[in-house]
C-alpha cells in the first residue's frame, strides 16, 4: 500500500472518529455529583420565575437562604424572587460554565446575577480526581481555552517549583539549573488540562451516563448532595448543613468547635491576608470581562459577592479597585462583618451555620437593596 493511500486512510479514520465523537458529545448529561444536574433541571423548568440567581460553590449553597433574603427585601419595599444555585465542589472554571448554562434560555424576569467567582487558579489540587465526571465535563474547548490563559499567567511559586521537582526528579534539577523549570511547569500543566479536554471531546467514561440519559434512567451514584424537586422548590436551592450533614461534615463541625483558638487564628489570618492584593493581570481579565458581558447580554446585571470564609479573598476587591468589575459585596472582612466570624455563625471553618446563613441572607438583602436602588 502506498504512503499516500495509508495517510488517506488514517485521515479518513480520524475524520470518522471526530464525527462520531461530535455526534455523541451532546448526549452526555450534566454530572449528577452534589446535585448539579438536578438543580439545573429545576432551573430550566422554573428560570422564568426568578428575578435573581446567586451562582457559586458550597459556600453559597449553605449561606444564601432565598426566602430570608426575599422577606428582608420585602420589609423594605422591594419584592422579587430569588434562587440559590450554589453547588458543592464548584470552582471558578466550572462556575463560569454553569453561569452560561443558566443564561442560555434568557430567563424572562432575570434582572440580577449574584456571582461568587474567585481567582481562576489553573493548578490541580493534590487530591483532585481528574477523571471525575464533573472535572471532565467542564473541560469543554471554550473553558479549556480560559484555563490555558490562566496557565500562562498564574504566579509560579516556590511551592510549585518544589513539588514539580519532586514529581519529576529525573529532569527537575537540570531544568532548574538552566532556568527552564517554570516553563516546564507551565507546559506540563497545560498538557494535563489538554488531556482532560481530550477526554471531554471523546466522551471518555460517559457510556453509562449517556445510556441513562437516552433511556430516561437517572444514575444513583455520587448524588450525596442531591435535593429532590420538592426540596428545591421549598428551599429555593438552599439547605442548611444541619439538615443533611454526613459523618465527615459532622467531624469538621466537631473539630471547629473543639478548637476556638485555632478558629481565632484563622480569622486573624483572613484579616491580615485581605490586604495582600494580587496582581490583577494574573486573574484572567478576559474571562472576568466575558462573565460580565454574558450576564448583560441576557438583560441582567452582575454583582460579585465574597462569602465569609476561612481564607482571605482579596482578589475581587483588587479587580474592583482596578476598574475591572463594577460591584463587589465583600463579607469576608472580620472588621466590617464580625458577626460572621464567630463560632455560632459557622458550621465548619468554611461554611455558615443555619443561624449564620439567616444573618448573612438578611445582611446581603440590605446591601443588595442599596445596590438595586442606586442609579446605573
Amino acid at each position: 500500500m502506498s504512503l499516500a493511500r495509508t495517510l488517506g486512510l488514517v485521515a479518513l479514520s480520524g475524520l470518522g472518529f471526530g464525527l462520531v465523537a461530535a455526534a455523541i458529545r451532546p448526549l452526555v448529561p450534566w454530572p449528577e455529583e452534589y446535585g448539579l444536574a438536578e438543580k439545573l433541571r429545576w432551573w430550566n423548568a422554573h428560570a422564568d420565575e426568578n428575578d435573581l440567581v446567586f451562582v457559586g460553590s458550597s459556600r453559597v449553597f449553605r449561606a444564601f437562604d432565598p426566602r430570608v433574603f426575599e422577606e428582608e427585601l420585602a420589609a423594605g419595599g422591594t419584592r422579587l424572587s430569588a434562587f440559590n444555585f450554589g453547588v458543592g465542589g464548584v470552582r471558578p472554571f466550572e462556575m463560569d460554565l454553569i453561569l452560561r448554562a443558566l443564561l442560555e434560555r434568557r430567563p424572562r424576569k432575570l434582572a440580577w446575577v449574584l456571582y461568587e467567582g474567585g481567582p481562576m487558579d489553573p493548578r490541580f489540587e493534590p487530591l483532585d480526581d481528574v477523571e471525575a465526571s464533573r472535572t471532565v465535563f467542564w473541560h469543554t474547548p471554550a473553558v479549556t481555552a480560559i484555563v490555558l490563559h490562566s496557565v500562562a499567567r498564574w504566579p509560579f511559586t516556590g511551592v510549585d517549583a518544589s513539588q514539580w521537582r519532586e514529581r519529576h526528579a529525573w529532569i527537575g534539577p537540570a531544568l532548574d539549573a538552566t532556568g527552564l523549570l517554570e516553563l516546564a511547569w507551565r507546559a506540563d500543566l497545560a498538557r494535563r488540562h489538554a488531556q482532560v479536554l481530550g477526554w471531554n471531546v471523546t466522551s471518555f467514561g460517559q457510556g453509562r451516563a449517556i445510556l441513562g440519559e437516552v433511556l430516561g434512567e437517572e444514575l444513583a451514584s455520587n448524588r450525596r448532595r442531591m435535593l429532590s424537586p420538592e426540596e428545591l422548590a421549598n428551599g429555593k436551592g438552599y439547605v442548611a448543613f444541619e439538615d443533611n450533614a454526613d459523618e465527615k461534615d459532622a467531624e469538621r463541625h466537631r473539630i471547629l468547635h473543639a478548637n476556638p483558638e485555632g478558629f481565632a487564628q484563622r480569622v486573624e489570618e483572613v484579616r491580615i491576608g485581605n490586604d495582600a492584593f494580587p496582581d490583577v493581570e494574573t486573574l484572567n481579565l478576559p474571562a472576568v470581562a466575558a462573565q460580565q458581558a454574558v450576564v448583560r447580554a441576557a438583560g441582567a446585571e452582575i454583582a460579585y459577592v465574597v462569602l465569609p470564609d476561612r481564607f482571605p479573598r482579596p482578589d475581587r476587591r483588587a479587580l474592583e479597585r482596578a476598574g475591572k468589575i463594577e460591584t463587589v459585596l465583600d463579607f469576608d472582612q472580620p472588621d466590617l462583618w464580625p458577626q460572621f466570624f464567630t463560632l455560632p455563625s459557622r458550621f465548619d471553618a468554611g461554611h455558615l451555620s443555619r443561624a449564620g446563613s439567616i444573618e448573612f441572607s438578611k445582611a446581603l438583602a440590605r446591601e443588595f437593596a442599596k445596590l438595586a436602588k442606586a442609579p446605573r
